[in-house]
């Protein structure tokens, strides 16, 4: 399936109706959820080792709304489950979870690529 065809991964109509049709606007919010990604990525993997849950899910909680922001549902799904992992203390589910999240995010960045493609979206 096309980057422009899959609405699970990245909703591009209802993305575009939610930065009220601004196209800018909406490069904008892909922006910065490119740009929160990495340190939001590093701090859940620091929290993880640490045994430290409660930052698991400060920072998979704002991995989630920034998804949100950009209608990334599938993104969006997983950061809600490591939040919810880390809310009960579920250690395991939370390092299984985790590794969901990075793969919905690698398979997010195609199609956000057209919006942003002067930045280069880094993994720290």
């Amino acid at each position: 399936m096309t980057p422009e065809m899959s609405t699970e991964v990245f909703d591009h109509a209802a993305a575009l109706s939610s930065a009220g049709g601004e196209p800018e606007f909406l490069s904008e919010l892909v922006g910065l959820f490119r740009a929160a990604w990495p340190t939001l990525r590093n701090d859940i993997e620091l929290g993880l080792v640490r045994a430290d849950l409660r930052s698991v899910e400060q920072s998979a909680r704002l991995a989630k709304a920034a998804s949100q922001n950009i209608h990334a549902l599938r993104v969006s799904q997983s950061a809600a489950r490591l939040v919810a992992d880390a809310r009960e203390g579920s250690f395991g589910a939370a390092e299984i979870d985790f590794a969901k999240l990075e793969c919905e995010v690698q398979r997010l960045i195609p199609h956000l690529m057209p919006f942003t493609s002067a930045q280069r979206f880094k993994r720290a």
